[in-house]
């Protein structure tokens, strides 16, 4: 993933004691996750979603759910939630 292109932290979860997750979208298609919460410059990479069919410009963590949203210039909005494998598509009606 080496053309970023919209980067997002969730809330930080008191719970999750080392784990902080970072999602970026990128050109090639995907957003992907990445738990940044351990040593400095380490980051890993949790997972890659698959979806879109554009680049991915937008990331956005819910505030209190555990949910990602994804937006592309593919004119589709997805949310991601955890344990579910495809996301739920909402399509832009301009397209």
């Amino acid at each position: 993933c080496d053309d970023t292109r919209g980067a997002a932290l969730p809330p930080r979860d008191k719970t999750l004691h080392r784990t902080l997750l970072l999602a970026t979208g990128s050109a090639d298609n995907f957003a992907y996750v990445f738990d940044v919460g351990g040593p400095e410059g380490q980051g890993e990479l949790v997972q890659r979603l698959e979806g879109h069919t554009d680049r991915v410009y937008s990331v956005n963590f819910h505030p209190t759910e555990p949910r990602l949203a994804t937006g592309s210039a593919d004119f589709t909005v997805k949310i991601w939630t955890p344990k579910v494998k495809l996301p739920h598509t909402l399509i832009d009606e301009m397209s």
